[in-house]
């Protein structure tokens, strides 16, 4: 088997509208004697990161690795505020994923040789995520799988949900599943590239002729003709890292990704009042508006240091400034909930919420799995962002009730609910019934596992009343010589 060399283009979200820092790293990352093992890490002085991998692509179709990079280029639009974040592109240079598949059934290779290369790659890299999949054919159209796994982090804080007790002591439990399948994106190749695309000019020596498109989708090809720098395109088509751009008034070209940011076709606002609608941007006011909803955008133009929108509000079109939206409408909806990580991990706990919740509307039919994990994940979120606000428990606990109705055979979701509930003393005895249907479902839960540690640890030590009330220590006891670990 021949090796494959992963070639890892790295970016780092330094911060709102300060413009990322790109770097480029060469890792053999795929050998017949270690597939997924990188030589070299990338991103090394980031603390929080994920890696995205190139698409296998058993039907040719030329898209395993453009759309991993517009996932890659999502997930990096979803974090630009964030500093200490960021993503990498794991791609294969040589073209040798379809030789390692070779004549394998494709889920048999990607649920088990590519998972793994994808697991070994995130734990070299030391990245907290990886996410992975395979471009396939459905008809007229293909459709992409894709999957995020995490890696065990050195710190387990962001896996955690922790809660607080009135006599000071604090319990954690692990919430979050190490795997997640992902929405599938559907659709004609047309359809996944509908929407605008900006130029953006990436040399350190600038663009004086504005940006080049070309005859072919090769750095080495004639151009056709240059655009300036913030024009908007409108591509129909992606080989590789190059999009093919639609020009009405004469032949189709090809642009390299480095030279585009990837923006939305749809955009949201939550309550947003006195907006300058504006002819065109930082131009004469229309009128002055309040936004609140989703509305479509029909084109994206770049002035000063923001996108700009143009939306139709109360049948009058103009522009608005990005950074006012809630929320952008991704190729991958798994964006938002990528996203809501990154936030819960910076604690930011109110925009991890909308992330999250923003991933649930975007996609209505997901699994029942991958579902009840959101409520879950929504859940921390509140608690952690509202300790000492009793309606940030109630939220979390009706967040776990949900989760329970899509996964009612899930201890986990049990085992969550009961350590919310032992926090408030009046509901101890709900508690245990909590940790009785857990520990019927799965004592192996580690959940549940942490919980009775923990009442079993203030047992020993005669610090029981610490957390139980006095009516339920006798039940307690009984229950703890019940739930043998």
């Amino acid at each position: 088997m021949k090796r494959i060399d992963c070639l890892l283009f790295c970016i780092i979200a330094t911060g709102f509208n300060v413009k990322a820092a790109l770097a480029a790293d060469v890792a053999a990352c795929f050998s017949a004697q270690d597939m997924g093992g990188c030589n070299r890490q990338a991103l090394s002085h980031v603390d929080f990161k994920s890696v995205v991998l190139q698409f296998v692509d058993p039907a040719d179709t030329q898209l395993g690795e453009g759309l991993a990079r517009l996932f890659w280029r999502e997930i990096l639009d979803s974090i630009s505020d964030l500093k200490g974040a960021g993503v990498i592109l794991a791609y294969d240079r040589e073209q040798q994923i379809k030789t390692l598949l070779g004549e394998q059934n494709v889920q048999v290779f990607l649920h088990n040789n590519y998972h793994d290369a994808a697991l070994k790659i995130a734990q070299f890299q030391q990245t907290q995520m990886a996410i992975w999949g395979a471009v396939l054919n459905d008809g007229d159209g293909i459709y992409v799988q894709n999957y995020l796994t995490l890696n065990e982090p050195k710190d387990h804080s962001w896996t955690t949900m922790q809660v607080g007790f009135p006599s000071g002591q604090q319990l954690s439990v692990p919430f979050m599943r190490k795997q997640f399948n992902l929405p599938e994106v559907v659709g004609t190749r047309a359809e996944l590239f509908a929407r605008r695309f900006y130029t953006r000019c990436a040399l350190s020596e600038g663009c004086p002729k504005g940006i080049a498109l070309r005859v072919e989708p090769d750095n080495n090809s004639a151009i056709a003709y240059y655009v300036a720098d913030g024009a908007a395109l409108q591509v129909i088509d992606m080989q590789q890292q190059w999009l093919l751009v639609e020009n009405p008034q004469g032949s189709n070209a090809w642009i390299n990704i480095y030279y585009l940011e990837v923006y939305p076709n749809e955009v949201s606002f939550n309550k947003v009042t006195q907006v300058n609608l504006r002819t065109k941007p930082n131009q004469r006011k229309i009128a002055s508006v309040d936004l609140d909803g989703d509305f479509a955008v029909s084109d994206v133009l770049k002035s000063g240091d923001y996108p700009w929108y143009q939306i139709k509000v109360d049948g009058q079109q103009g522009w608005v400034r990005s950074d006012i939206a809630s929320n952008r409408a991704y190729i991958f909806p798994a964006v938002h909930l990528i996203a809501g990580l990154y936030r819960y991990n910076a604690q930011q706990y109110a925009s991890a919420i909308n992330e999250f919740t923003e991933y649930l509307k975007a996609v209505p039919e997901e699994d029942n799995v991958t579902r009840a994990s959101v409520f879950k994940l929504l859940a921390a979120s509140e608690l952690a962002g509202n300790q000492a606000n009793t309606s940030g428990f109630s939220r979390a606990k009706d967040y776990l009730k949900l989760a329970a109705t899509y996964t009612p055979y899930d201890a986990s979701v049990y085992s969550q609910e009961a350590l919310l509930t032992m926090a408030k003393r009046n509901e101890f005895a709900t508690a245990l019934d909590l940790i009785d249907k857990a520990y019927q479902l799965n004592a192996n839960d580690p959940a549940l596992t942490a919980i009775i540690k923990f009442l079993s640890s203030l047992e020993r030590d005669n610090q029981l009343s610490d957390v139980v009330p006095n009516e339920h220590i006798v039940q307690t006891r009984k229950k703890l010589k019940v739930w043998r670990l």
